[in-house]
Parts: structure tokens; C-alpha cells; sequence
């Protein structure tokens, strides 16, 4: 499979996700219980299963190891998206799926410590990531933004290290998310509701896993899941701090979250919006230069810059 295929299959998943969009809309079909209609999460899943099932490689173990848990993500949050669960359940059933993701093989592979810490360190990560993405589901074109940014990411890294299986994830997601984008953008038609941000943030997880970094011998390129993931880890890290601090609980919703709070103040939500893009841009953009040991240092300045700006916001609105 050549990247040429692959982009002509992002094509497809984007058409899809696009025209399915606009249908979703037009029928004004309702998903979800909540009064805006949920349809992102279904519209992009069923564009990334139909174009995966097109693809020349639909047999291969290497893309229903990662399709499997994020389909499983997708129906709990979809259930979810009509009665919610109790946090503990959602909780429990998000620990199974990301446990079956181990299972099949999607690990960390860090060679400085025991096997055990990597199931470990796996386990922990997922779980953040996925309930991250969840987390930013609140205003327009937030949560879609972010995740059509880094899944940007993962597509360059996997055309720089041509890793297929892996690019075709990325790329897919990517056009995936870009073609409902439209309607969940400023003044929002649809929400990506739970199905999407939890399936989403399962597979960008996953992905970050499963990719090879760096083309060179870099040690420095081990940190790049982390980095590109730097605005969804760190705002998870800044809420769970925050309730744990006021004495909440970090399970159950409440309007503490670092947007609403900067909203609570007065900016416009396309003003967060932009302001959270623009410091996950930055996250990114010091990760892809992490693959290069020439830009070090570059990549430095931007990441020490992004998450200045990121906790910056986060003390100022604490």
C-alpha cells in the first residue's frame, strides 16, 4: 500500500463523513439525549469502517488490533450518549476495553524498564487520553480541532517513517474529522457527543503507541507521544488537580474546566477555541521537530513557549 493509496482513501473518509454530515443534518436525525444532536461520533466511525473495509489491507491483524477496541469505545460512549452511565461503570467498561487494546498488543515498547512497567505505563496513559478528549467536548469545534491537529501530526510522522498500517489511521481520522468539522465549528449543528470523543481519543492513544519515532538515533524522540499530546494531557492533569484540590469528585461532571472558566470571564467561545488551537499547534509542532536532533533546541523553545502559554491561561483563570 503506497501513500499515494493512502491519501486516496483519506479522500473517501473525508467525502463520506462530509455528505453523511450533511444528510445527518438535513433529516435533522437526533443522536443522543441532549437537546443538540450527537451525530459526529456515528458519522465519523461509520466513514472510517467503510473506508477500512475498502482498503487493500482490511485482512490484516495489524488494523483490526487497533479498529477493534476503538469500535468497542465507540458503542460504549454511544450507549452512553442515550442513558448515561454511572462514572464508576463508564469507568470500569473504558479499563476492559483498554485492557483488550493491551492484550492484542498495543503497548509501550521503552526498553529502560520492565516489561511490566510498560503495561503499566500503557494502561495509565490510555485511560488519561481517552477521558482527555472526553474532558474537551464542550464548546464549538474544540475537541474536533484538537483532534484533527495532532491527528495531523501522526500523518506527517507516519509519512516521514512510512509506517502504512499506522498512516492509515492517522490519515483516515484526519479527513474523518475534517469533513464534519463544518458542522460542529462555531455556531455548532452537531456535537462529536461521547461515541466520538471517547473513540477518538481511544485511537489517537493507541496510535501514539504504536508509532516509531525519529528516523535517526534521538533519544529525545521517545517524548514526542507525550508532547503532541501535550494539550489534552495537560488540561486532563489541570482539571483532576483542581477537583482533588477543591475536594470534588474527579469522576462527576461540573463547569470547572479551564474553557468554561476563561468563558465564565467573559471571552467568546470562538476566542477559546482559537487560543486552545493554537497552543496545541504549538504542542505539535515541537513534537515533529523532536524527530529531527538538529532542531533540539528549536524543538524546545516552541514546547517550553506552548506550555507556558497553556498554564499561563491556567493561573490566571484558576
Amino acid at each position: 500500500m503506497s501513500r499515494v493509496d493512502i491519501f486516496v482513501l483519506g479522500l473517501v473518509s473525508f467525502s463520506l463523513s462530509f455528505l453523511l454530515s450533511r444528510l445527518f443534518y438535513k433529516e435533522n436525525i437526533k443522536i443522543g439525549s441532549k437537546e443538540k444532536t450527537a451525530f459526529g461520533g456515528l458519522v465519523i466511525f461509520i466513514s472510517i469502517f467503510f473506508t477500512l473495509v475498502i482498503s487493500p489491507v482490511r485482512a490484516e491483524f495489524e488494523v483490526w488490533r487497533l479498529f477493534l477496541p476503538f469500535a468497542l469505545m465507540f458503542i460504549l460512549g454511544f450507549v452512553d450518549d442515550y442513558r448515561e452511565f454511572s462514572p464508576y461503570l463508564k469507568l470500569l467498561s473504558q479499563a476492559l476495553i483498554v485492557i483488550l487494546a493491551i492484550y492484542l498488543g498495543i503497548v509501550t515498547k521503552i526498553i529502560y524498564i520492565h516489561p511490566t512497567l510498560n503495561y503499566i505505563i500503557t494502561f495509565l496513559w490510555l485511560m488519561i487520553i481517552l477521558n482527555a478528549f472526553n474532558f474537551l467536548d464542550i464548546l464549538d469545534g474544540l475537541a474536533t480541532g484538537i483532534i484533527l491537529i495532532i491527528a495531523g501530526g501522526f500523518s506527517f510522522i507516519g509519512l516521514l517513517n512510512f509506517q502504512p498500517f499506522n498512516l492509515l489511521f492517522a490519515f483516515i481520522m484526519f479527513f474523518s474529522v475534517l469533513g464534519f468539522l463544518p458542522f460542529n465549528y462555531r455556531s455548532a449543528k452537531a456535537y462529536l457527543g461521547d461515541s466520538g470523543s471517547l473513540s477518538l481519543g481511544m485511537l489517537l492513544g493507541m496510535l501514539s503507541i504504536s508509532f516509531s519515532y525519529a528516523r535517526e538515533q534521538n533519544p529525545w524522540a521517545l517524548f514526542t507521544p507525550v508532547v503532541i499530546m501535550g494539550l489534552p494531557f495537560f488540561d486532563f492533569i489541570y482539571v483532576t488537580a483542581r477537583r482533588i484540590f477543591q475536594g470534588k469528585s474527579i469522576f462527576k461532571k461540573s463547569p470547572d474546566h479551564l474553557a468554561i472558566l476563561m468563558q465564565g470571564e467573559g471571552m467568546t467561545s470562538f476566542s477559546i477555541v482559537k487560543k486552545f488551537h493554537f497552543i496545541c499547534f504549538l504542542f505539535v509542532l515541537s513534537a515533529l521537530a523532536l524527530q529531527f536532533s538538529s532542531l533540539l533546541i528549536g524543538a524546545m523553545v516552541v514546547l517550553v513557549y506552548a506550555m507556558f502559554l497553556f498554564f499561563y491561561l491556567g493561573v490566571k483563570y484558576y
